[in-house]
């Protein structure tokens, strides 16, 4: 089989992606398996990423592939295989009992069902207050705590406090689940999948919330969606992942406008377009994913892959960087060249902060 496009030497072997400032958050070859009636799972397989202060890191994939389990290992709600997993150089997966859960405290989660993740039988006041209980804050202390985070979000504190979590709505309960993560100050948080249990107007104000708090309280994002046009809209940086491997890493815009690895190519052709006129790409993987207790040999999306040839079979092809800021895991990427918009632009990039904005507005339209 011939390619247009043959494959091209990296830049350097990278075993994860670097950047220039030190990393909040260093994920390095971590591995999640899980053991099933004799089986193994293999649900996160050699992840390593990094989480810059102040970015927004978007994580998007299919169902299934494991980027809510990768989410909870590092917290270590999940306690992981192999890896390690440093918040501010220190290694997570190392550390045990009262030592872990004094520094989690600045690691926080927003669950992905709102209403799940609040007790039914306890109060709102109570369920917000609960992380600052444990950590030994005073009565008073939370009291302002928990009434200044509630307004924070836009909810009433006297008409909230006192009810339960049954007389809200799901964006209602959502801001609850934000107030929540919110109210120990953390410094990073992991946003699990936060408005795909909500409609689409409930949508854009829970997004234009969580960038509001984000600049509010300082916070650094991990944000884990499998709606690529809400991962479009409030990230500075994308990570694609696939069956528990990360393949494509990259400035948004640039990811967005070029993709470089095929499988994040078929993942922005289904975003459907509001236009009648247009036909459905031809261009689709063929059959269902491969499943993790037997992944594939060498390139775990070459069974669905037109591109693959033997090589693909033969030979996992590593995250290598093609240019500055941008990583790919494929032997036949679709980048023949390096393109200037593949550049990570600075964080603080006045047109990065419009197309976000602009993007924001149409995912939820």
């Amino acid at each position: 089989m011939t390619l247009a496009v043959p494959a091209i030497p990296a830049h350097h072997a990278a075993d994860f992606p670097r950047r220039d400032r030190q990393a909040l958050l260093r994920i390095e070859n971590l591995v999640v398996e899980y053991h099933v009636h004799g089986n193994i799972v293999h649900a996160v397989s050699g992840v390593s990423l990094e989480v810059l202060p102040g970015e927004t890191l978007g994580l998007v994939g299919e169902s299934g592939c494991g980027k809510s389990t990768l989410g909870r290992a590092v917290l270590q709600l999940v306690r992981p295989t192999s890896g390690r997993v440093l918040f501010e150089g220190k290694d997570l997966a190392e550390m045990r009992g009262g030592p872990l859960r004094l520094l989690r405290r600045r690691l926080q989660l927003i669950f992905q069902d709102p209403i799940a993740s609040l007790n039914p039988r306890r109060r709102i006041g109570d369920i917000v207050a609960e992380p600052l209980i444990i950590a030994g804050i005073g009565k008073a202390e939370r009291q302002r705590r928990v009434r200044e985070v509630l307004g924070a979000v836009g909810l009433d504190p006297d008409l909230t406090m006192g009810r339960l979590p049954h007389e809200f709505s799901g964006g209602q309960c959502q801001r609850i689940s934000i107030a929540r993560a919110l109210v120990l100050e953390p410094q990073l948080l992991i946003c699990d999948e936060p408005v795909s249990a909500l409609d689409v107007l409930i949508r854009a104000q829970i997004l234009n919330l969580i960038e509001t708090m984000k600049a509010r309280y300082g916070l650094t994002l991990l944000f884990i969606a499998h709606d690529l046009a809400v991962v479009k809209a409030v990230s500075d940086r994308v990570a694609v992942m696939y069956l528990g491997k990360i393949v494509e890493v990259g400035a948004t815009q640039a990811l967005f406008r070029f993709p470089a690895h095929p499988y994040t190519s078929v993942l922005l052709e289904a975003i459907p377009l509001p236009d009648p006129s247009i036909a459905p790409p031809e261009n689709v993987p063929v059959g269902e994913p491969p499943s993790p207790i037997a992944p594939p040999s060498g390139c775990r999306f070459r069974t669905r892959c037109p591109r693959a040839t033997e090589l693909c079979a033969a030979e996992e092809p590593p995250l290598r960087e093609l240019a500055p800021g941008r990583f790919v895991a494929c032997h036949y990427p679709l980048i023949a060249t390096p393109d200037p918009l593949i550049a990570t632009p600075a964080p603080c990039d006045a047109s990065a902060a419009g197309a976000k904005e602009a993007d924001r507005t149409r995912a939820t339209q």
